[in-house]
């Protein structure tokens, strides 16, 4: 069995938020490497705790969860499931792309991302964490958060990112951001903020056939944006 450290990047003022995600997960915790890392310093900060921390459990991947999500039920054990299958690759649980409306109506399980946003929960194999900080240092510039490092770090090194389909959590904070400088209405569209297709918080992600391979290529995003965020 695939060993999963699970890490909760959570900040002081989403404790209310944290207490759903936490009700979501009961019953599941104990069977995990399970903790809370808080930071108040970023979100950057708090995705570096969390795959250090991750790194240090000895662990093959670490599961990165932002406090502010919904899960749906089994959401653990689904993880686990699907670790057990796929390929040794980073692997989303939410994305808003297009594509999965798509893949979902025609029976795929999987859409492979050309860019990758939101960060809200993802699988990422620990044998890529330390050349992940050691490229992100050299090549991002110091202003991006989490998520665009992470979009900038697979994008440039051409890593594929699975995301499930559908989304097994939800945004539930959609509306709010802790980033500074990004509270604008444009950047709290909902479109922009949540699933876009989610499984429900109330089904079990393990009522779902994991082992079907076939995967649709996303093609919906432009990746241009990297050439303001890469550093020679």
């Amino acid at each position: 069995m695939t060993k999963i450290a699970v890490r909760i990047q959570h900040h002081p003022s989403r404790v209310a938020h944290l207490q759903y995600l936490l009700t979501g997960l009961e019953g599941q915790q104990n069977d995990f490497d399970f903790k809370i890392i808080e930071s108040t310093e970023g979100t950057w900060d708090g995705c570096k705790k969390c795959l250090k921390s991750g790194l240090r459990s000895g662990c093959e991947y670490v599961l990165v969860l932002q406090d502010d999500i919904l899960p749906c039920r089994d959401f653990l054990y689904t993880v686990q499931k699907i670790a057990d299958r796929r390929p040794y690759y980073p692997i989303t649980f939410f994305t808003n792309s297009p594509s999965q409306e798509f893949a979902e109506t025609n029976n795929y399980r999987w859409v492979r991302l050309r860019v990758w946003f939101m960060a809200q929960a993802y699988l990422f194999p620990t044998n890529m964490i330390e050349d992940f900080f050691d490229w992100t240092e050299a090549h991002a510039k110091p202003e991006l958060v989490d998520d665009e490092r992470l979009a900038l770090y697979v994008h440039k090194k051409n890593i594929p990112v699975l995301a499930t389909v559908p989304s097994l959590v939800e945004h539930l904070g959609w509306r709010t951001t802790t980033i500074g400088g990004r509270n604008s209405k444009a950047y709290t569209m909902i479109a922009r903020r949540v699933a876009n297709s989610f499984i429900g918080f109330e089904k079990s992600g393990l009522d779902i056939n994991w082992s079907e391979v076939r995967t649709f290529d996303d093609m919906n995003d432009n990746p241009s944006i990297f050439t303001r965020w890469y550093k020679e």
